[in-house]
């Protein structure tokens, strides 16, 4: 999925920046002057969604035009790359961000134009006011590159590239994904350096970006961060020194379980396992309260969903030893976008208790651990019982389809119909196929997980909502509504949240999106786009 890159435009050094911690009574004052309404410096819920720019490409094939925009307050736009030993930002694949070719785009029309995801992303925020669109720069990919923030000239390069990257893109803010906490990346210097290292690196990316929208004359560029959950996450961090320059954490609350944990576990759990040998120190509420008790504002915290499943397989059920991970689309083992879930033949377990939900498949012991509507909305519940600033999503092209908007359905609802052979998709090879734990044609017994569940102290009712859910044959369907949301499978779990949040909340945050970018190199959106 990467690619290539050029640097696309100039680098011009901003003199002065030096940066300094802002009062949320001066940021609202600020954002005032492109805002539609504003109440006490709270102005909705934040539903932040990670586009990625190699989604677009077979067998994906997620362009920008599919985005549902009225779904989601902020774009991630994922991911830029940096140059680990200068520090200069660039776009990962210039095809796909500035050169695609649009239906209704004149690529042949005079002038020096900007195409492909970044020309439709502005268009969206035309449409679309309270649509702000953010340029995510390291992830899994690119964290190690990092490597070199300790540097000054490194970061100084950093916030000059990145910025002109904004100017020219028309970009509403940055995001930084300096996050891979499995390869402990803010531990690879060993004098322990990286993280105060980062709050310079922000520091400095908030007075850049101060300047650059005086530059612009007007408007206000947001500077947001993915935070890990877990100590490995956090460990490194200066979490209060770069709290001052930040508008808001994205708190990556999953992959709490994978190929580094020897049972199948939940991987995106809300709240703790009750029992410690399976608690992995991460889950949804840990992170939250662990970023307040460093004494983040609660607004200023937005809870991550996975838009994809975690698979093992040759396993007994959850909470049990697996042989491998097995599967997965698009080459990805173990993970699986979840409009491809479940699995067919596969039944659903939903454990309101942990807030997590998982299928599994009897015959070929095969356990995907991923979030449902059902999980959506008790998230979304916690998100505003606890005053957070709202939610973010890995990512939206792995989402269901169906909007609540569109009415209940009279029968199952499946998700969408995945081909095995269009993208050398592994989902049909796993269980007996590939672990090969039993003979060939051997059913797995279901009592074992009855015994390990009654170990755990769980009564063997499946049926018993308010214990432990269900388990839920999706041959025996039913209608599951909660006061008019529905929780069936197949339900866009970004859309369900923000019904959540407009039925209970109040609604989607309102600050609006800046289209003015008078010092970008492309005329057109210099020009600002008709």
């Amino acid at each position: 999925m990467n690619h290539l890159a050029l640097l696309l435009g100039t680098l011009h050094f901003l003199p002065g920046i030096t940066g300094r911690a802002i009062s949320t009574l001066e940021e609202d004052q600020r954002r005032c002057d492109s805002c539609e309404e504003s109440s006490n410096g709270w102005s909705g819920y934040r539903n932040i969604g990670y586009f990625t720019n190699w989604g677009i490409y077979d067998p994906q094939n997620f362009l920008v035009t599919n985005i549902t925009a009225r779904d989601l307050t902020h774009i991630n736009y994922a991911f830029a790359n940096v140059d680990v030993d200068n520090g200069t930002v660039f776009l990962d694949d210039p095809e796909a961000d500035c050169q695609f070719e649009y239906p209704h785009d004149d690529i042949d029309e005079e002038g020096n134009n900007l195409y492909g995801n970044l020309k439709q992303l502005y268009l969206l925020k035309k449409q679309n006011r309270h649509l702000k669109t953010l340029l995510s720069i390291g992830g899994w990919t690119y964290s190690p590159n990092f490597a070199n923030i300790v540097d000054s000239n490194w970061r100084a390069t950093f916030v000059n590239s990145s910025i002109t990257i904004l100017n020219n893109f028309g970009f509403d803010g940055l995001d930084i994904d300096f996050v891979d906490s499995r390869l402990n990346s803010l531990k690879i210097s060993p004098e322990g350096e990286q993280g105060p290292a980062l709050t310079e690196l922000l520091k400095s990316l908030r007075s850049g970006l101060d300047q650059a929208a005086s530059k612009n004359k007007g408007g206000y560029y947001e500077l947001s961060v993915a935070a890990g959950c877990g100590e490995t996450g956090w460990g490194e961090l200066d979490t209060r020194g770069m709290d001052n320059y930040l508008d808001f954490w994205n708190l990556m609350a999953y992959d709490f379980s994978g190929d580094w944990t020897p049972t199948a576990l939940p991987a995106s759990n809300l709240y703790p396992d009750t029992n410690s040998a399976n608690d992995q120190n991460a889950s949804g509420s840990q992170c939250v309260k662990h970023y307040v008790g460093e004494g983040i504002d609660s607004r200023k915290l937005n809870l991550g969903m996975p838009l994809y499943g975690t698979g093992f397989n040759g396993t007994q059920g959850m909470w049990n030893n697996w042989t491998d991970i097995g599967g997965g689309d698009y080459d990805q083992a173990g993970n699986y976008d979840i409009k491809h879930l479940p699995l067919d033949g596969a039944v659903m377990f939903y454990n309101r208790t942990l807030g997590s939900s998982w299928s599994f498949d009897n015959t070929t012991g095969h356990v995907v651990s991923f979030d449902t509507p059902q999980v959506a909305l008790q998230k979304a519940k916690y998100v505003m019982k606890n005053n957070l600033g709202g939610m973010m999503y890995w990512s939206i092209d792995q989402d269901y389809t169906k909007l609540q908007s569109e009415g209940k359905p009279s029968g199952r609802i499946w998700p969408g119909i995945w081909d095995r052979l269009k993208g050398l998709s592994k989902k049909w090879n796993y269980g007996k196929l590939k672990g090969k734990p039993f003979t060939l044609g051997q059913k797995r017994s279901v009592f074992p997980i009855n015994e390990k569940l009654a170990e755990r102290g769980f009564e063997l009712w499946w049926n018993k909502w308010d214990l432990w859910g269900e388990w839920d044959d999706l041959k025996a369907w039913k209608l599951h509504l909660d006061d008019g949301i529905c929780l069936n499978l197949g339900y866009s779990l970004v859309d369900t949240v923000k019904t959540a949040f407009e039925k209970y909340g109040g609604g989607l945050e309102k600050w609006k999106n800046n289209l003015n970018y008078p010092n970008s190199e492309f005329d057109n959106l210099r020009n600002g786009i008709p």
